[in-house]
């Protein structure tokens, strides 16, 4: 059965739907149809014990394989091509490296980093506008994070623990230290179309292809006047999928503008929360990131 040889591993809330959906557009690149299978991460989903976090949709290794049907025709004339999927709870997952390395040890690995306060505060406005984070105030819910985890509580609620990038990291590169490539949001959203082209060339295709990166997928935000866990929030999510697609992002937009943490609160908790992590991932991965303390 046919299998990946290309992960988009994470980190969640950093652009990984964007990345997806810009590298699917090249000729030899075929990412799966669904995006967020889980099937490397579910085992450490599993385990927990506190709410359940997010449905996974591939929890065996034959429906995980299903995913990928038809690539042999891509891959039958010899030709440079990449077979992808993009979980981003694979960065994070204790056992995802591991499991990686086993089901697919040749493939190449591509990781997608935000700035740290800004990702955990997306992660938290995205349990919120889900109704699954009672907390309506991103530092309390920071300050309860330890007690949940020790509790069982699943990845969605681990904000920090979650943006802090070294050693998830090094899980990775302990078995894919020459096969891996790690981008940064600011990067993305800076030049997204040579951020892809960089991604090409790192898998050994065409970089002279040009992806539409107009479009921006899966920015958070929340109704204006609205309360994030409300059953009227929940009604505009329903009626959006009514809309036809080409006018879905206009109206998207309107009803939810895309919400951002004040930079003062920002550089507060990232000195508080993040800044030792951050020298050590800048140093692992040969990039300055001190931009991200300010």
């Amino acid at each position: 059965m046919p299998r990946p040889d290309l992960l988009v591993i994470g980190a969640q809330k950093a652009g990984t739907t964007s990345l997806h959906r810009y590298l699917g557009q090249h000729p030899r690149i075929l990412m799966s149809r669904v995006k967020e299978p889980g099937f490397l991460s579910w085992p450490d989903e599993a385990e927990c014990i506190g709410p359940p976090g997010e449905p996974v949709a591939a929890q065996d290794l034959e429906t995980w394989e299903t995913l990928f049907e038809g690539v042999e025709d891509m891959r039958a004339d010899g030709r440079p091509c990449a077979v992808g999927e993009s979980t981003t709870a694979y960065l994070y997952a204790n056992g995802a490296a591991a499991r990686a390395h086993e089901f697919v040890p040749d493939a190449r690995i591509v990781a997608l980093l935000r700035q740290p306060a800004e990702r955990a505060f997306s992660n938290w406005m995205h349990a919120r506008r889900e109704g699954r984070e009672p907390i309506s105030d991103f530092r309390s819910a920071l300050g309860a994070e330890e007690g949940r985890i020790g509790s069982g509580w699943g990845p969605m609620w681990h904000y920090a623990r979650k943006s802090r990038y070294a050693r998830q990291l090094r899980r990775w590169s302990k078995h894919f230290a020459d096969r891996m490539l790690v981008l940064t949001t600011d990067e993305l959203d800076r030049d997204s179309v040579a951020t892809c082209q960089r991604v090409f060339g790192f898998l050994g295709l065409d970089p002279s292809f040009a992806p539409d990166c107009e479009a921006r997928y899966n920015a958070g935000g929340a109704p204006r006047g609205i309360k994030i866990e409300s059953k009227l929030q929940r009604a505009l999510i329903a009626f959006g999928a009514r809309i036809p697609a080409g006018y879905r992002r206009t109206v998207r937009d309107a009803l939810f503008p895309r919400v951002v943490l004040d930079p003062e609160e920002r550089r507060e908790l990232t000195g508080r929360f993040f800044a030792d992590d951050i020298a050590h991932t800048s140093e692992m991965i040969g990039q300055d990131l001190r931009h991200w303390l300010d």
